[in-house]
């Protein structure tokens, strides 16, 4: 199985002439595999307590900028 950075870089060098909204997705997904990877890892405890310590420890928010010549600034934030 990859890791959710993996496929993350496997998509952008495979798709790297993307639009801000396809790349918006591709990031949500990454996201998305890589909490169930986390929570998959941290068996212990129950759904609940494995989903508060995910939001607790991972949760990140990331913003991709497309600039009007074509590059692209992606940015990561923790939430609180």
């Amino acid at each position: 199985m990859k890791t959710a950075v993996e496929w993350l870089v496997e998509q952008l060098k495979e798709y790297n002439h993307l639009s801000y909204d396809e790349q918006s997705w591709i990031f949500e997904q990454a996201n998305k595999m890589f909490e169930e990877q986390i929570m998959n890892a941290h068996y212990e405890g129950s759904e609940n307590y494995r989903r508060q310590y995910y939001n607790e420890t991972y949760k990140t928010k990331t913003i991709v900028t497309e600039f009007r010549d074509g590059s692209v600034k992606v940015e990561t934030f923790k939430s609180e």
